[in-house]
């Protein structure tokens, strides 16, 4: 009996539009590029991007959008499993697609930074200091309810650490950090708790993984 292939992995590239001190967000312009750049430059055998999304530089209007490409990437369904409800449709169809490593990368922008920060956690709080691109500004609030209060985190399943050794190894400027920003927070909590979901749903067989990733706004001026 010969051995089975490894299964394929794929990626879900996510950036930001505009925001308030960052006309030209270059998360948006990375993302953008992203999949054109992939075809003149093919990743490695059993990788690949599958969607590549631009969000809302806002609290509730983005995870909406993302919520949205759970189901629509992931499950090819309209009704989420996110909720905590149970998938609908062929169960050999979705059997096949069970071994494969999902990988959700977010890019968010800070304003001040001079390198690019890998995120190891996120933490259950939405604080901000003027309001987001819809209008929203909330003060100290928990993100996901069941996570408990502000004080709650999620920590990448990501070997953060080892990851950004290598990067520094290849001569990338780029450190750990273990505070994402209250704004940021909320994509990659919620993307958190939401791969977790399916991956109950899917009875864990499923390695949906996330990991977030700050840029420098000075970066656009290179795109």
């Amino acid at each position: 009996m010969g051995s089975e292939a490894a299964p394929d992995t794929e990626f879900h590239l996510t950036g930001f539009k505009k925001f308030h001190n960052v006309a030209e967000n270059p998360t948006e312009t990375l993302v953008t590029r992203a999949m054109q750049y992939m075809k003149n430059n093919p990743l490695p055998y059993g990788t690949e991007i599958k969607t590549c999304t631009i969000l809302e530089t806002a609290g509730v209007g983005a995870l909406d959008d993302l919520l949205g490409k759970f189901d629509e990437a992931l499950l090819g369904k309209k009704n989420p499993a996110h909720n905590g409800g149970v998938l609908d449709g062929d169960k050999e169809v979705e059997a096949s697609r069970q071994e494969s490593p999902v990988v959700w990368i977010h890019l968010g922008v800070n304003s001040g930074a001079t390198r690019f920060a890998v995120e190891q956690r996120a933490v259950n709080e939405a604080t901000f200091r003027c309001p987001d691109e819809m209008g929203w500004q909330p003060d100290h609030l928990p993100i996901v309810a069941e996570d408990g209060d502000i004080t709650a985190v999620r920590e990448s399943k990501f070997a953060v650490g080892k990851i950004v050794c290598s990067l520094v190894n290849q001569g990338f400027d780029v450190v750990v950090s273990n505070d994402a920003g209250r704004k940021a927070d909320g994509i990659p909590l919620c993307s958190s708790q939401s791969c977790g979901v399916l991956q109950r749903v899917l009875i864990e067989r499923t390695s949906h993984i996330l990991c977030f990733h700050l840029l420098p706004s000075a970066l656009y001026r290179d795109c």
